[in-house]
């Protein structure tokens, strides 16, 4: 049982109404929820106002804890609390509080209206199975983005989509188009013809453990069948051009101007979610799983490939991409590191 009240209704639908939210989260919280855990939440002061509350204890004598924080500014929900609620509250023609406790029962009724029309038309929503939007064919968007969300949210897989990629995800079904989602670090979502499934291909042991790389020295991965070799170069006129020129491939071999003063160390390892970095000529940071899903690198060679770092962590290069723009071979490089990738 929980103690959530009226007050709790309206700071909850505005929050989420900010972000972007459709009927299942405006009717929240609710006075009976299943949990997925399997437990029944229940908040039986629902319908009653905070000052309501207040004004029992006081009557019956009864301390309560007041939150140190909640009068802080730094959280929204206060900020919602404090500053925007009391003059909508003022600024409403009716009674604010009646009218939200009225619209969280009709969104929650609502709600589960779409439900059991989803349900009606698609039967169960199995998360191990792949999920056929072709039942939907002609029927309203409200459904299938209903019907993903569901789907999605029951996926064990860890992985996430935000609100613009489910948009566009619902249009491509909708149309009935072909193609794939990358979905969390070793996943993917697969659709066509309106069906959508999840891909979680096995991922073989790394072939790449964090290694330390010295100039003129090699990492190799673990089944030897490739290395890593980095050493130190003068940059001349006649190498300065091809670099520039851009006669090297990234696949193969990058060159990085590091400063000499003293001797880099690098690391070399696989790749970790969440992994980026700037590339050669891009104006920003970008993350390698966009970079991967983007030049079509498998999901499981993504695994395959070394990452390499400065000590410090930055991460400066991944074979079949540029090497980073912050150690960018210029005109005036006079000497810089040479890394290659040996198959």
């Amino acid at each position: 049982m929980f103690g959530h009240h009226l007050n709790d209704v309206a700071e909850t639908l505005l929050m989420r109404l900010s972000r972007g939210c459709g009927s299942a989260g405006m009717a929240s919280p609710r006075p009976v929820q299943a949990a997925t855990n399997g437990f029944i939440h229940l908040r039986p002061l629902l319908d009653l106002r905070r000052s309501e509350i207040v004004l029992a204890l006081q009557n019956c004598g009864i301390s309560w804890r007041e939150d140190s924080s909640n009068e802080e500014a730094l959280y929204f929900r206060n900020r919602i609390r404090n500053t925007v609620i009391p003059a909508w509250e003022v600024a409403s023609p009716q009674d604010l509080f009646d009218g939200l406790s009225t619209s969280r029962q009709i969104l929650e009724d609502e709600d589960e209206a779409l439900n059991e029309w989803l349900f009606e038309l698609v039967g169960k929503i199995d998360p191990e199975e792949p999920l056929d939007l072709g039942l939907l064919k002609d029927k309203p968007k409200a459904l299938y983005r209903r019907a993903l969300q569901v789907w999605i949210g029951s996926l064990k897989q860890g992985g996430a989509l935000g609100r613009l990629a489910v948009e566009e995800l619902i249009q491509k079904m909708m149309n009935g188009r072909k193609g794939q989602q990358s979905f969390g670090s070793s996943s993917f979502l697969e659709y066509e013809d309106r069906v959508i499934r999840l891909i979680s291909p096995s991922i073989e042991e790394a072939k790449w453990l964090e290694k330390k790389l010295v100039l003129g020295g090699e990492v190799q991965c673990l089944d030897q069948s490739e290395r890593i070799v980095a050493k130190a170069v003068e940059v001349d006129d006649a190498l300065r051009a091809k670099i520039l020129a851009g006669e090297f491939c990234p696949s193969e071999t990058v060159f990085l101007a590091l400063g000499m003063k003293a001797e880099p160390v690098f690391c070399v390892r696989e790749w970790r979610n969440g992994d980026a970095y700037q590339p050669l000529g891009s104006p920003g940071t970008a993350k390698l799983q966009d970079l991967f899903t983007n030049k079509k690198i498998p999901v499981k060679k993504r695994h395959q490939l070394p990452i390499v770092c400065l000590a410090s962590g930055r991460l400066i290069w991944c074979p079949y991409f540029p090497p980073s723009h912050l150690y960018r071979i210029k005109q005036s490089t006079k000497r810089a590191v040479q890394l290659t990738y040996l198959v």
